[in-house]
């Protein structure tokens, strides 16, 4: 499991925060399309290279060998997984995410 936290320069200045599919563009490793200008804006080369390298090359090793990094990325195991946790010093947090699971618990978005 993972968790994007990097919160871009340019986020900061529009007054966003960090959203769904953010890390897109570190994903495919694209810094060229519109949104990826966007989200670099305002970065340094080596930050942006630094995000783009942390997020793409576990990507490719997960599609291409079913893990993204057996060495520092632990398996998803019970309530309290190890997530990585990319920002701009990627690492692996303990998550206790029962109660935010309990809290999506009574929810019926299945039900007519």
């Amino acid at each position: 499991m993972y968790r994007f936290e990097f919160l871009s320069e340019s986020a900061k200045a529009n007054g966003m925060l960090v959203s769904h599919a953010f890390e897109l563009p570190c994903v495919f490793a694209v810094k060229d399309h519109p949104f990826s200008s966007l989200f670099f804006a305002g970065e340094l080369e080596e930050t942006q290279n630094q995000i783009i390298r942390d997020i793409h090359t576990p990507w490719i090793n997960f599609v291409k060998q079913g893990d993204p990094d057996p060495e520092s990325w632990p398996l998803f195991r019970g309530d309290v997984p190890p997530v990585r946790v990319f920002d701009r010093k990627t690492s692996i947090q303990m998550m206790d995410r029962r109660q935010m699971m309990i809290l999506w618990g009574d929810m019926r978005f299945y039900e007519g």
